[in-house]
């Protein structure tokens, strides 16, 4: 059985060498707390391992859509759509339903018409004069006769002569004209040129506009900022001394221009991945090869022992460890099922002998008691001798043989040899005169039952008188009767 690294920190179980952790908790070894259900992919795992959801997401796994600015108290959200209750409407459901509507001359907001203009009523279904003429006109016919000095459909815009020459803004029938321009109607130009479209008018001078110059503002400038020793003004562009850079040449260069391999801030070069060196004209080594390694000419790690990888980071595992035996990760040797030790080469035997004996070539030899190809088994004394079966540590002897190990052959009545009438040869019994039996338990009859009569234990009788059938032999089976023991 393959097992699991750090016994899956008592915080999930192992299944086939894998740790599948609990609820919150994550790793190969279920050491890391983490969010519920990865945060969905809207969400970020915060320090105290809960979900900070993306906006428009919400939930303990930020997987529920929310409904920007809420659905108020007319509707509810259902995955990021809100859904309004009668007489409510809108994208929040925050505005009333106008009663009836509002027909075609009007729009419902939150629960009262706005009419178009000229009409009315509670449903705009009258036709009026709007904002009734702004008491600036009279209303015939549902439209409005301005009096002089105002127009529109209303009456409401206070007009302006000549629409101020199209050189001001209309306030209340007061033309308020732009820079450089002056009269009621402001038709008249108070500087040179208009200042050239470049600057404003004030006091009959031109103010210009930053980049321009000169009494009409018709030259181009540089900003005060361009100036020695850091650039030169020549037709309104700055021209940047080396080591100075900007519209104004206020920012300090970088060396080179960082060789485009880099962007400069401040006058230093933040070089991209690959580079290095004041200008970014260097090549590196990734990750300057973590300390783990020597950088070479070509940019690339030359790794110390026990390291690897494009950076050097990763760490070697010790030789040997390579398929189908085992995979390397970052130092440690993963073994495939069947192999063991630090490097994976080391075969191992049926369920490491059910840890009841020592795995030697494959094979298990079991300790003492213990038997099968697992050790899983229980053994009998000397395996029984060959003369009985094994069942679950114990010795099923044979007829003639007993003991924990079936060892003892011929023995009989009060556990003598042969009841202590005869003599074990060759692990059967050989009975003396008048004796038979397996055991030599039986006495035999002398001289032999004569006619119909049997011997019974030593007895001649009838059949009929006999106590029990199976008693009617004269010598029991598995005995042999002796005329005389014979020493040796």
């Amino acid at each position: 059985m393959l097992a699991c690294p750090n016994e899956c920190t008592h915080r999930g179980r192992c299944v086939a060498g894998t740790c599948e952790c609990e609820a919150k908790w994550g790793g190969p070894s279920c050491e890391v707390r983490v969010c519920p259900g990865g945060c969905s992919g809207h969400g970020t795992c915060g320090a105290a391992h809960e979900c900070e959801c993306d906006e428009g997401w919400g939930g303990a796994a930020c997987a529920e859509r929310e409904c920007a600015g809420g659905c108020g108290q007319g509707g509810f959200c259902r995955n990021g759509t809100c859904h309004c209750a009668p007489d409510w409407h809108g994208a929040r459901c925050h505005l009333r339903t106008c009663a009836g509507g509002c027909g075609e001359h009007g729009s419902c907001y939150n629960g009262t018409c706005e009419c178009a203009l000229g009409w009315g009523g509670d449903r705009c279904e009258k036709a009026v004069c709007p904002n009734a003429c702004s008491s600036h006109g009279q209303c015939v016919n549902t439209t409005c006769e301005c009096e002089g000095g105002y127009g529109g459909v209303d009456c409401a815009v206070a007009e302006c002569p000549r629409g101020c020459s199209g050189e001001g803004i209309c306030v209340g029938g007061v033309c308020a004209c732009r820079a450089g321009r002056h009269g009621d109607d402001c038709s008249v130009a108070a500087c040179p040129e208009g200042c050239s479209n470049h600057g404003v008018c004030e006091n009959f001078r031109c103010v210009c506009d930053p980049g321009f110059s000169g009494p009409a503002c018709a030259q181009r400038s540089c900003s005060p900022r361009c100036a020695a020793p850091r650039g030169n003004c020549e037709g309104g562009v700055c021209l940047c001394a080396p080591g100075y850079l900007g519209p104004e040449c206020a920012e300090e260069g970088c060396p080179g221009g960082c060789n485009q391999r880099g962007e400069c801030e401040g006058g230093r070069c933040f070089c991209e991945p690959g580079y290095g060196g004041a200008d970014c004209g260097r090549r590196v080594c990734p990750g300057g090869c973590s300390g783990n390694g020597a950088c070479l000419e070509d940019a690339t790690c030359a790794c110390y022992s026990g390291f690897r990888g494009a950076d050097c980071l990763l760490m070697t595992c010790l030789e040997g460890c390579e398929p189908p035996h085992g995979e390397c990760y970052n130092g440690t040797c993963h073994c495939a099922p069947g192999y063991g030790g630090i490097d994976c080469t080391a075969p191992l035997c049926p369920d490491n002998c059910s840890g009841r004996g020592r795995c030697v070539d494959q094979r298990c030899e079991c300790e003492a008691g213990w038997a099968g190809d697992d050790c899983s088994e229980r053994a009998c004394p000397d395996g029984c001798s060959g003369k009985g079966v094994c069942v679950d540590g114990e010795c099923r002897c044979k007829r003639g043989f007993s003991g924990l190990s079936c060892g003892a052959a011929c023995v009989g009545a009060g556990g003598l040899e042969c009841s202590g009438h005869g003599t074990c040869r060759h692990d059967a019994c050989y009975c003396l005169p008048g004796w038979s039996g397996h055991d030599c338990n039986w006495r035999s009859c002398v001289p032999e039952c004569m006619g119909s009569s049997v011997c019974h234990n030593g007895t001649c009788a009838v059949p009929d008188a006999l106590p029990a059938p199976q008693a009617s032999v004269q010598t029991r089976p598995g005995a042999f009767e002796l005329d005389a023991i014979v020493e040796g």
